[in-house]
């Protein structure tokens, strides 16, 4: 699983926000697919940190938690997280 940053744009003022998921790639057959598996919001932290991010919440979906102690701020992100069920 890997964050992805998707850009959205308000037609009627032009703004633009950005918003991160939480996405799931599989193989379908011969294709590759993606699911959302988590909408994350806006995340204020560094890009080089998503990779730490969906592992932590990885575990999160598999029931389990980091032996380790690791970023607060990335934990108490992983718990405020909502999971989309489709």
């Amino acid at each position: 699983m890997f964050i992805r940053e998707k850009t959205t744009k308000n037609k009627a003022t032009g703004t633009k926000y950005i918003k991160h998921q939480l996405v799931r790639s599989y193989r379908e057959g011969d294709k590759v697919r993606q699911e959302i598996v988590m909408d994350l919001g806006r995340l204020e932290i560094d890009p080089k940190d998503y990779k730490k991010l969906a592992q932590i919440l990885t575990m999160r979906l598999a029931g389990s938690e980091s032996l380790f102690e690791g970023d607060l701020e990335l934990k108490s992100i992983a718990l405020s997280a909502k999971i989309v069920v489709t």
